[in-house]
C-alpha cells in the first residue's frame, strides 16, 4: 500500500493535482467508460462525520478537467439516517448540483445478493454472513470494474465500534443496514 499527502496552504485544488500526480505514476485513473463514482462517507450530518464538501468538490473538478465524462457521488448513511437528507444538510448535494455530478442514494436503490468469497466464520478471522445484498450500482461497479473508476473519499476519523476506521470502514456503507450488524 502507498500512501501520499498534499500540501493545501496553496488551496484544495492544487493538493488534488498533487495527489493525482503521485497516482497517475503507476498509470491513468480514468478508464476506458470515463465514468467515475466517488464513495463519500455520509454517515450522518454530525459535525466530523462526513467527507468534506470542498474536498469533494475539488476531486471532481480536478475529474471533470481531466476527462471524466460522467461523475456520480454515492453512499448509503447509517441506520436511522437517510441519505437524501445528509447530502442535503452537509452541502454534498449542493456541490453535486454546482459540478454536475450526479448523486446516488444507495439506501434508496434495489438490492442484489453478493456472495462473499473469503473465509467464514467457521474460520478464526472470517465472518459470520457470507451472502450480502448490495445496492444495484454496487455490483454493477463490481462486474465492470475493468471499465469505471472507483474513488473512495472516506472522512478520516474515529468510530465508537472500531477506535479508527482510516477510511477503510467506509466501504461497509455498501451493505444493505439489516447485513452490517452482524459482522460490524
Amino acid at each position: 500500500m502507498k500512501v501520499f499527502t498534499a500540501d493545501t496552504s496553496q488551496g484544495l485544488n492544487p493538493a488534488v493535482t498533487t495527489l493525482f500526480s503521485y497516482l497517475e505514476k503507476e498509470g491513468p485513473i480514468l478508464k476506458s467508460s470515463k465514468e467515475v463514482y466517488i464513495k463519500v462517507n455520509g454517515i450522518s450530518f454530525q459535525p466530523h462525520s462526513y467527507t468534506s464538501p470542498e474536498v469533494l468538490k475539488a476531486l471532481i473538478e480536478h475529474l471533470k478537467e481531466t476527462g471524466a465524462e460522467k461523475v456520480y457521488v454515492m453512499e448509503n448513511s447509517t441506520q436511522a439516517n437517510v441519505t437524501r437528507l445528509v447530502y442535503a444538510v452537509t452541502g454534498i448535494k449542493k456541490v453535486c448540483d454546482e459540478t454536475g455530478a450526479k448523486t446516488i442514494y444507495l439506501d434508496e436503490e434495489k438490492t442484489r445478493e453478493f456472495t462473499f468469497k473469503g473465509p467464514s466464520a467457521v474460520d478464526s478471522e472470517g465472518y459470520n454472513l457470507q451472502t450480502f445484498r448490495l445496492p444495484e450500482t454496487v455490483t454493477k461497479l463490481m462486474e465492470e470494474k475493468d471499465k469505471i473508476t472507483y474513488i473512495n473519499l472516506p472522512k478520516l476519523k474515529t468510530h465508537s465500534m472500531t477506535g479508527v476506521t482510516l477510511g477503510i470502514k467506509n466501504q461497509w456503507g455498501f451493505l444493505e443496514h439489516a447485513d452490517r450488524g452482524k459482522d460490524h
